[in-house]
């Protein structure tokens, strides 16, 4: 619910990127039900060539559009 509201997406819009994102290992739960960005994830975000923004940058961009 929490990434719902931040993100302004309703749940249905964001079942399929998150099961992508966590079978792929860039996401995971925490012990308490969020999200979190894995190792894996933050190497892949740093080695995307297509996009010279900082990785931190970007990241705080999605998070807010």
């Amino acid at each position: 619910e929490e990434l719902e509201r931040l993100s302004g997406c309703p749940r249905e819009h964001l079942e399929f990127h998150l099961w992508y994102l966590k079978a792929k290992g860039f996401i995971g739960r925490t012990e308490n039900g969020t999200f979190a960005v894995t190792v894996q994830g933050i190497d892949r975000a740093y080695s995307d060539p297509q996009d010279s923004r900082p990785v931190a940058t970007r990241l705080l961009e999605n998070a807010v559009s």
